[in-house]
């Protein structure tokens, strides 16, 4: 009978909770450490037991067991590993002392279960960054973001090819951080630019060494020049040519000088000299004698005036208007002579066009201002004086084949030596 007394003395009802988890159990064991022993509950280094494991035993004692648990805490790209008994990602942050500011982005809720296996926790907090895009007013922006590039997609920022930003899109950022976004364009454009004739000289033996003329007036070339224009925020910064093409190639002015030299002009005959007579002075002249005094005039009688009877007056006759003469019929005009009709020419390859081309550059309209007309370069009088007028005051407001018929008139009173240089170029003399 004591024995039974004793037994039921050593045995004590105790509560143990796992993790929250309570179950009763009946036990003789006299310390906290041998009822988890006699439960099978292994208790770490990280876990936590109350009362501790060697406080004893009395009946009724609420054991408590919370087994530790990893919290692997990312913040801001900042990795900390931390042991927690809390079964939840608020309790946990509360236990470890990290508190965040509202605003701050989780990976997972506050409330989350925190299993045995641990869990890893993304903490992106507020941060206050600087953003200038494209030179225009800065703005201040709050993000969770850690990167610049992180931040511009946040910020609804796109970017174009060519575009940089500072700090670096993979930089990480901070409160404070100044982001600056330089727009930059790159754009290519065209300009027309002219090119430069060269003048070639041709001696003309029909002309003095001191007379020259143009033969044909240079023309200017063109050519067409890439550039690539670059901005910066709208701001000019460089301009680079990237390309060339000649669009229109330049034509040689032609200038003939002449090489004909003065004829020299004949010795004037030295007068002969003239014989000049020995002076001899003249003979003095004779004495003159003394004239003999001039009487004294005897005075004059003037005769009394006697007053003469008055003219008896004269009577004029009336004046009588004379008719006037009748108009002379005006004469009738003249008939205008008809205009001659005009020769026709096939245009391309007479001899006229080969001279034009030389003298001209085959423009039959060309007026240079250098005193020469049209295709076959007429002077005003030449022109006038074979009969242009009838067809234009100047040749080069005349047609091709007007001014082919000037020029055959020309050629038949003067010959070929009208056009000097071009005719010999041409092998026509």
């Amino acid at each position: 009978m004591v024995g039974a007394v004793a037994f039921a003395a050593a045995r004590k009802t105790v509560t143990v909770s796992v993790d929250g988890k309570e179950t009763t159990v009946q036990t003789f064991g006299g310390t906290v450490e041998e009822v988890l022993d006699s439960e099978g509950i292994t208790v770490g280094e990280h876990d936590a037991v109350a009362p501790a494991l060697d406080a004893p035993l009395d009946e009724g004692t609420e054991i408590a067991v919370s087994h530790g648990r990893q919290l692997t805490l990312t913040v801001d790209g900042e990795e900390r590993t931390y042991w927690t008994t809390a079964s939840s990602v608020d309790d946990a942050l509360n236990q470890i002392g990290q508190r965040y500011a509202a605003g701050a982005d989780f990976s997972t809720s506050r409330s989350a279960f925190i299993g045995r296996k641990g869990l890893s926790l993304v903490v992106d907090t507020p941060k206050t960054v600087d953003l200038t895009d494209g030179g225009q007013q800065t703005e201040e922006l709050t993000t969770t973001a850690l990167t610049v590039r992180e931040t511009l997609i946040d910020a609804g920022v796109k970017l174009d090819r060519h575009d940089s930003v500072n700090p670096a899109m993979g930089a990480e950022i901070e409160d404070g951080t100044e982001i600056v976004v330089t727009r930059v364009s790159k754009a290519k454009k065209n300009e027309t630019k002219s090119l430069p004739f060269e003048v070639v000289e041709r001696a003309d033996s029909g002309m003095y060494v001191d007379q020259a003329r143009v033969g044909r007036d240079g023309r200017l070339g063109a050519e067409k020049i890439t550039y690539k224009m670059v901005r910066s925020n709208g701001e000019f910064v460089s301009k680079r040519v990237v390309g060339r093409v000649v669009v229109k190639d330049p034509v040689a002015q032609i200038e003939y000088y002449g090489t004909k030299e003065y004829p020299e002009p004949e010795p004037v005959p030295e007068p002969e000299p003239v014989s000049l007579p020995d002076f001899e002075p003249a003979p003095e002249p004779d004495p003159q004698p003394e004239p003999d005094p001039r009487p004294e005039p005897e005075p004059v009688t003037v005769p009394e005036f006697e007053p003469q009877p008055e003219p008896e007056p004269v009577t004029v006759p009336e004046f009588e208007p004379q008719p006037e003469p009748e108009p002379e019929p005006e004469p009738e005009p003249e008939p205008e002579p008809e205009p001659e009709p005009e020769p026709n020419y096939e245009s391309g390859g007479t001899v006229w066009d080969q001279l034009a081309q030389c003298e001209s550059g085959g423009d039959w309209a060309i007026n240079t201002g250098n005193g020469y007309y049209g295709g076959l370069q007429f002077s005003y009088d030449t022109w006038a004086a074979y009969g242009g007028g009838a067809y234009a005051e100047t040749a080069d407001q005349a047609s091709r084949e007007q001014q082919i018929a000037i020029a055959e008139k020309v050629q038949s009173a003067q010959g070929w030596g009208a056009w000097p240089a071009c005719s010999a170029e041409l092998g026509l003399y």
